[in-house]
């Protein structure tokens, strides 16, 4: 995965995703229970709650947030004309 031409990474293949569930690593994951979103994980950090970050580092939980700039002119016109995540949806337990 870490080649740097692409077209030499796992999963670039006509298989795409197969190429990679197949691949010694992933060997011991369910991957019909990933799909059900029914895998029990082997590590449940203990948290206090949805917004509790006690289990990331401190490097990250202290660093402010910072808005980057992109100058349109760098842009070409496709870019300019694009919405942010277009066509990207997120919603739990999707069938997609």
């Amino acid at each position: 995965m870490l080649e740097r031409d692409p077209k030499k990474r796992i999963g670039y293949s006509e298989e795409d995703a197969e190429e990679l569930k197949r691949h010694p690593f992933f060997e011991e994951i369910n991957w019909e229970q990933i799909s059900k979103m029914t895998y029990e994980t082997a590590f449940k950090p203990k948290v206090r709650g949805a917004e509790d970050v006690s289990c990331i580092d401190k490097l990250f939980t202290r660093e402010g947030l910072e808005e980057t700039y992109v100058d349109p002119s760098a842009l070409n016109g496709q870019q300019k004309n694009q919405t942010n995540f277009q066509n990207f949806t997120y919603a739990q337990k999707s069938n997609m």
